[in-house]
């Protein structure tokens, strides 16, 4: 497996127990066709990875999966990012990726406007935690009013979910509440630890699960609403019989035991199907993020 993501960086082999190469574009060289197991070299796909947290953390969440595909669809995959979301987007609209771990409303976005299929989505809900420091005085969103709220990038769907939780209590950006936008929900919680802002939003249990300089130093105040979790999606390009591998490798229970493990430490829920409920409930974050990416 290779990774090529955000920065120009090498990083240590025991992240994920094979080699990882950062860079800005697609790694060198042709990719390999399809159906060529049992060739001189295996199939090749670029698995895009949603810039949800920083390179390195995605790395070591995200190996466990991919090696698991590779097994599954007996080829290599490339692991890529992009630098911000934005950047993301259009390399999905651009059909630069075979597979990817995609954002709810993304993968809807991608679905209607590029042809995607959605394979799966992580069963628990997605919410985000809206998180101050301990010893700050807020006792409610209200009294956040004047604040500086931290977010990560602002296509984020947990962005979205964060703002629209400030405006149900009447806070809206640039007029009573600031908004900082930041690269990760990692920095947007840190922000508030360095006194950088003065609350965040952050994807669900994350501030818990980070340093304990940063878990000590935050406490919940409350939670946005739920919506689906983030989808596994793939290319309208790939095969049927690449489709089907990779449907039978994340849902099928006989092929996906391998993933047990990985899913009860990653605790988003496991891998099932996509319902038409889970792309209704999508529907009104996916209008706010079309008019997002318009301005």
């Amino acid at each position: 497996m290779v990774f090529t993501g955000r920065a120009t960086k090498f990083l240590p082999l025991v992240l994920v127990g094979c080699f990882l190469v950062w860079s800005q574009g697609i790694v060198a060289g042709p990719r390999a066709q399809e159906g060529t197991q049992g060739k001189t070299s295996d199939p090749v796909y670029q698995f895009g990875m949603l810039p949800y947290l920083s390179p390195e953390a995605l790395a070591r969440t995200w190996g466990p999966l991919v090696t698991h595909l590779e097994k599954s669809l007996n080829a290599k995959i490339i692991m890529r990012s992009a630098p911000d979301y934005k950047t993301y987007i259009q390399r999905t609209q651009n059909l630069e990726y075979d597979f990817l771990l995609t954002a709810p409303h993304f993968a809807v976005l991608a679905k209607k406007e590029s042809g995607y299929h959605i394979i799966a989505r992580y069963s628990k809900a997605l919410s985000g935690d809206i998180v101050v420091r301990k010893d700050a005085p807020y006792k409610d969103i209200t009294s956040l009013k004047g604040a500086v709220f931290a977010t990560p990038d602002r296509l984020a769907v947990i962005t979205l979910l964060g703002e629209l939780a400030l405006k149900e209590q009447g806070l809206v950006a640039s007029k009573n509440i600031t908004i900082k936008y930041t690269p990760s929900h990692n920095n947007a919680l840190i922000s508030v630890v360095e006194g950088k802002a003065d609350a965040a939003v952050a994807i669900g249990g994350l501030y818990l699960r980070m340093s304990p300089k940063v878990r000590n130093s935050l406490r919940l105040l409350a939670r946005t609403q739920q919506v689906p979790h983030a989808m596994l999606i793939a290319s309208p390009k790939v095969s049927d019989k690449t489709l089907n591998a990779l449907i039978e490798g994340t849902l099928s229970p006989k092929h996906r035991s391998g993933l047990l493990e990985f899913e009860a430490k990653l605790n988003w829920g496991n891998l099932q199907a996509v319902s038409k409920n889970d792309i209704q409930q999508l529907t009104p974050l996916l209008s706010l993020l079309k008019s997002r990416l318009a301005q």
